[in-house]
């Protein structure tokens, strides 16, 4: 009789939905034949790759074998936290067991994980030395339930390195956790260990240099608020850490390694912070400052080259002379706090160098230089003399009586947004106010972080230069041969430079980057252009031609449609593309939106290069959105510009490999639209003996493009690798077998197609069906030819049959001499243990031979050295002390070091931490 159990499966298998709804959320493997049996999983990657989060905590609680190698998806680290591996070599892996990520998405810590994983697995996490390991590997991750569980269960007690370690490379939630057990333990009671993590924090090397800026700012601004905010640890006094014995390897007054305006305000802001909280250790500097006393030497020790006098000096009266006064514009946190309360989230993330320049000319302190703070108020300024002397100070300010055109909520604009920035004026005085009020604070804060800012970088000279030129409207001559700060990128304009020497060293950033959100700056600048273009004698001199193609360009990137139309368009210049090829190529690639292109068409001139390519292909306009991946743009040209679409892929030529460096997206628009091409020229399965045509990177995009490709035309399956590792063979098996079989699939590479036979066989007939031993006999003697098919019985699934029948045909001499290598080498590579135990108890002759044989020339190379060391590599601890158990194992001698041996013998890997250093101690019985 059915018990209640089988009823309820029976009810539920039977009904259609419930059954189609079960399978479809079943998740597939790289394996070809559906789905794994339980007791044949042994990765945890595969696990927590394929989130069977309860399936993998289920066989760690019941202690199963699991081997726990990770094989994709690493991640190697920056130097500040490779200083700490002494010979480890650690990758982060978003599919480690280990990984905090995982952890939280998994819910572990409310079923007790990591306890059972500790305890059932201490091979690998505890044993020998290996909870250390397990400590710096948790700490990477910053997973704390890890140490918990090493805490609570195996009283472990960490070191003072460890809390410093956490710190530094920014564990903080791991720190924090270390920090209480340490103070619970006493062990920070000595007075000399807090100045030691004072030290570390104040003086380490590595707050400089890393070229680090995370989620919640600068390093030290990072360190010092976790251990003020989280530690609740006073900064002590300078004196008490400088009776301390210890080495500094930098001077504290050069805080910060970075370019002022490309930071965001919050990062200005907690700079300005520590600044306050480290006033006692930096009184001596800031009164150098106040008092223009301040010199070099007094703060550096190494001696100055003597090529570099000049810009110390320099350096040296820019801070005497220009922050004197300037170090105590803030004097607590609470006057940070409060004058920077009113600031939206939205402006506390934009940068610097994107908030407006206001001035309301009645704040001093809003410049550096003190003769400058009356002279950038002429609210009468028409904004359109732009031709006079540049480094008048009213040229940077012309845009007062237009200041509030941009509301600081929208200063995180991108430069996609300029064009849609309106020329609106808000007029109503308490806007105008709170605008002013806030870019003051900003200026203020520029200016109070300014003067600790590394010198022999380029940052203080850079980050200074640019306070000039944006704040105080300097500019200089030099500027115009300097490519980081060239005036147009602050919209500044003077015609006679464009006339001497064009835009020939332009800046990798766009036109007006540095005043985004000036508008009446930016109107204005290429109103003035089009009047000064249009007062020149014809022809116009090539320089200034190709200045006005390269300050176009930058407008049609930044889809600036309001500047284009005006210079495009409205000016009624007549372009020229001299050089035509190069010059309406950059107008092409320029193109980033369909109202861009919409506009530029109606200039006559491009409008008649693009209909009249003749037979310059790769110059016309599809193609070059075919190069640059706007398929966007591609789709729009056909349906609204269709006699451009049509000219422009005339005669186009894409075939096979051709099409790796095109973008998935505009592949998929090519073959939506295959009948609009001559296919032959279009054919993405095509392919040559040198290319092996073009490879995919998922089955889905194979799927798509599969779909839409002519029945009548053959495709390609060109995988040289021993897996499927994309899972298009098996696809191609599961859904469109009768394409192999028909010849309209042609398997590039010959294993797969013996793989196709071997996997129909056990489709049709079983896994135990005598027909499979008859292939295996039959096709070839070379177990080479046989990978794939091993790859997927032996190494993924197990499968012991398998294992027999094909030592069987060996056994039968059908099978070439290397197959007991290849065998182990797969069992070695997978932390297969089940199939290991199964060759030492029924194929032992074949084990004996195998390292009886390890000198054997023709072996060489294919020992059970190998065998090992492949285990090494990949970190199977119980399958290595399996191969070492074993009785024919005489691979080393008795007197042999195995800390040598397996140091010697494998270099370490992001896989084998934990076997190196179990194996440093291990004895063998």
């Amino acid at each position: 009789m059915e018990n209640s159990n089988d009823k309820l499966f029976f009810k539920i298998f039977r009904n259609i939905f419930i059954k189609q709804t079960i399978f479809k959320h079943l998740k597939n493997r790289d394996v070809f034949l559906g789905f794994f049996k339980y007791e044949d999983i042994i990765s945890s990657e595969w696990c927590i790759q394929n989130e069977y989060y309860g399936l993998l905590k289920d066989k760690v609680q019941r202690g199963e074998y699991l081997e726990f190698s990770n094989s994709s998806d690493y991640n190697f680290r920056n130097k500040l936290r490779e200083q700490y591996d002494n010979g480890r070599v650690i990758a982060i892996n978003k599919y480690s067991i280990l990984n905090k990520q995982i952890s939280i998405k998994a819910q572990w810590s409310s079923s007790n994980f990591y306890y059972h994983l500790f305890k059932n697995y201490s091979n690998y996490y505890i044993d020998n030395g290996n909870i250390i390991q397990c400590e710096y590997i948790s700490i990477e991750y910053d997973n704390v339930q890890c140490l918990e569980t090493l805490v609570t269960y195996h009283k472990h007690s960490f070191s003072l390195d460890t809390f410093y370690r956490s710190i530094e490379i920014g564990s903080y939630d791991c720190a924090l956790f270390i920090f209480i057990n340490l103070k619970k333990s006493g062990a920070l009671n000595k007075s000399t260990s807090m100045y030691k993590i004072w030290n570390m924090v104040l003086f380490s090397s590595n707050n400089k240099n890393t070229n680090i800026l995370n989620k919640n700012g600068y390093l030290l601004n990072e360190r010092l608020n976790f251990l003020i905010n989280q530690c609740n640890l006073s900064v002590p006094s300078s004196e008490t850490i400088f009776k301390q014995k210890y080495q500094f390897q930098c001077k504290l007054y050069h805080l910060f390694d970075f370019l002022v305006y490309d930071q965001t305000l919050s990062v200005l802001i907690e700079s300005a912070k520590t600044v306050i909280h480290l006033k006692d250790f930096l009184k001596p500097y800031m009164d150098s400052i106040s008092n223009k006393s301040f010199k070099y030497n007094k703060f550096h020790l190494e001696k100055v080259d003597g090529n570099k006098l000049n810009s110390i000096t320099k350096y040296e009266d820019d801070i005497n002379n220009l922050f004197n006064d300037k170090v105590n514009l803030f004097n607590s946190i609470e006057d940070i706090n409060s004058a920077t309360k009113s600031f939206t989230k939205e402006q506390l993330n934009t940068l610097i160098l994107d908030h407006n320049v206001f001035d309301d000319g009645n704040n001093v302190n809003n410049n550096i230089n003190n003769n400058i703070g009356n002279n950038n108020n002429n609210n009468n300024n028409n904004n359109n003399n732009n031709n006079n002397n540049n480094n008048n100070n009213n040229n940077n300010n012309n845009n007062n009586n237009n200041n509030n055109n941009n509301n600081n909520n929208n200063n995180n604009n991108n430069n996609n947004s300029i064009s849609n920035s309106s020329s609106n004026s808000c007029n109503i005085n308490i806007n105008n106010n709170n605008n002013n009020n806030n870019n003051n604070i900003v200026n203020k804060l520029y200016q109070f972080v300014l003067p600790f800012i590394e010198f022999k970088s380029s940052y203080f000279n850079d980050s200074l230069l640019f306070y000039k030129i944006k704040y105080e409207s300097y500019c200089g001559d030099e500027l115009y041969s300097n490519s980081k700060f060239h005036p147009c990128l602050f919209g500044i304009y003077d015609f006679n430079i464009i006339l001497k020497q064009g835009l020939k060293i332009f800046s990798k950033h766009p036109l007006f980057y540095y005043c985004k959100n000036e508008r009446p700056k930016q109107i204005q600048y290429v109103k003035d252009l089009i009047n000064d273009v249009k007062n020149l004698e014809k022809p116009i001199p090539s320089l200034v031609e190709n200045a006005i193609n390269h300050i176009l360009c930058n407008l049609i990137s930044i889809n600036d449609l309001e500047l284009v139309q005006l210079l495009l368009i409205d000016s009624m210049i007549e372009f020229k593309f001299t050089n035509e090829p190069i010059s309406i190529g950059r107008i092409y690639r320029s193109l980033n939106s369909t109202k861009m292109i919409d506009l530029v068409i109606r200039n006559k001139a491009i409008y008649t290069i693009i209909c009249t390519r003749g037979k310059r292909v790769n110059f016309s306009l599809a193609n070059t959105l075919i190069q640059n991946g706007k398929s966007e743009l591609l789709k729009h040209l056909k349906l609204l510009q269709p006699n451009i679409y049509y000219v422009s892929i005339k005669d186009l030529v894409y075939k096979g490999n051709s099409y790796s460096e095109i973008s998935m997206d505009v592949i998929k628009f090519i073959y939506d639209n295959i009948n609009d091409f001559y296919y032959d020229s279009m054919n993405i399965w095509h392919f040559t003996p040198s290319t092996y045509g073009f490879q995919f990177n998922n089955v889905d995009d194979f799927k798509y493009i599969l779909e839409r490709t002519p029945s009548n035309v053959n495709y390609i399956y060109n995988n040289y690798q021993e897996r499927d590792s994309v899972g298009i063979f098996s696809f191609i098996f599961n859904h469109r077998p009768f394409d192999i079989e028909s010849g309209r699939c042609n398997i590039l590479n010959p294993n797969y197609n013996i793989l196709f036979n071997y996997l129909r066989l056990k489709q049709k007939n079983g896994i135990n069906h005598p027909s499979i031993s008859q292939l295996l006999a039959s096709s070839s003697r070379d177990f080479q030819d046989y990978y794939p098919i091993s790859i997927l019985e032996i190494g993924i699934n197990g499968n012991l049959w398998f294992v027999d029948s094909i030592i069987n045909s060996f056994d039968d001499g059908k099978m070439s001499s290397h197959l007991p290598f290849y065998i182990f080498k797969i069992v070695c590579l997978f932390g297969q243990l089940k199939v290991l135990k199964h060759l030492e108890l029924n194929h032992q002759q074949m084990l004996y031979n195998l390292i009886k044989d390890r000198n054997n020339s023709v072996l060489l190379g294919k020992t059970s050295n190998t065998i090992l060391f492949t285990s090494v590599q990949m970190g199977h601890i119980d399958l290595v002390l399996e191969i070492l158990k074993n009785k024919y194992f005489k691979l080393l001698p008795k007197n042999t070091n195995y800390q040598s041996f397996f140091l010697n013998s494998s270099s370490p890997t992001p896989n084998n931490v934990f076997l190196l250093n179990y194996f440093k101690t291990y004895k063998p019985n």
